[in-house]
């Protein structure tokens, strides 16, 4: 059996990913490297708004100005099957929180007899056309088929249509939704002695997370607000649900510790 010498180790000990590692400071809790800074020391609240840009809509056109900058446009979301078969079941409840351009158009290929997941799905090519095998959530122009775009009182939020899907019907968001999108901005990082790293898509760490730049430089994520929550409290469900409720406990009992030493309280 192949084991990793010392010679090795030192190779992954100043690559990007162990370079970040001796930098940062870190717990291991039940076998996961938590990335403590990240986790424990950073507040991040996603309120569908803070990361739109917007030119002045003073014009007469305001109503076609171009939206962009939220996480739900651009990337490739990958879908395992049981995520599409997921998806899928539960297409006709989503249906009426969708878009109404996504809406017609998964309607339409509905009613040219496509299967559901065809609808929502397509195939993830390279620059050469390609088929890479992977498949994804459907983009309309740069747009996830699932955004929505909502005028509210406060002004534009972006919103999901599967996400609110969910909350109207008393789902988990993980019962429905992609894995990427309800652990974004959170991610598993593998590491080469079995553990994971668990840590943020961030402008220091999306080389190693195997992000895009644009998805780990979002405002939500670099100028939070000074008095929104902790990432780890915003994400207590989702931690929970992948780690256990003992997990969450020994993080917790942490986060005085480490924000006390960082002047955070």
């Amino acid at each position: 059996m192949f084991t990793i010498g010392s010679e090795l180790k030192g190779y992954f000990d100043y690559d990007g990913l162990g370079l970040y590692l001796r930098a940062h400071e870190t717990a291991e809790i039940d076998g996961v490297v938590v990335d403590l800074r990240n986790i424990l020391g950073r507040r991040f609240l996603c309120d569908g708004c803070c990361c739109l840009q917007l030119p002045d809509l003073s014009g007469p056109s305001r109503q076609q100005v171009p939206v962009k900058g939220d996480c739900c446009q651009g990337p490739w979301v990958p879908l395992s099957t049981e995520e599409q078969e997921r998806i899928a079941k539960h297409l006709e409840g989503t249906l009426p929180y969708m878009a109404p351009e996504a809406r017609a158009f998964v309607e339409t290929q509905l009613a040219k007899g496509k299967e559901r997941r065809a609808t929502f799905c397509r195939p993830v090519r390279d620059r050469e056309g390609k088929d890479l095998g992977v498949t994804a959530l459907r983009l309309l122009g740069r747009n996830c088929i699932f955004r929505v775009l909502h005028r509210e009182e406060t002004g534009l939020r972006v919103r999901c249509a599967i996400h609110g899907y969910c909350l109207t019907r008393g789902l988990a968001p993980w019962e429905v939704k992609p894995l990427y999108c309800w652990l974004f901005p959170l991610t598993l990082v593998p590491l080469y002695n079995g553990r994971f790293l668990l840590t943020v898509h961030t402008r220091e760490t999306y080389q190693f997370t195997q992000e895009q730049k644009g998805q780990a430089t979002k405002p939500c994520l670099n100028s939070p607000a000074s008095n929104g929550p902790w990432l780890y409290q915003s994400f207590a469900s989702e931690l929970k649900h992948i780690f256990g409720e003992g997990f969450y406990q020994k993080l917790n009992a942490l986060a005085p510790q480490v924000l006390g030493r960082s002047g955070r309280t």
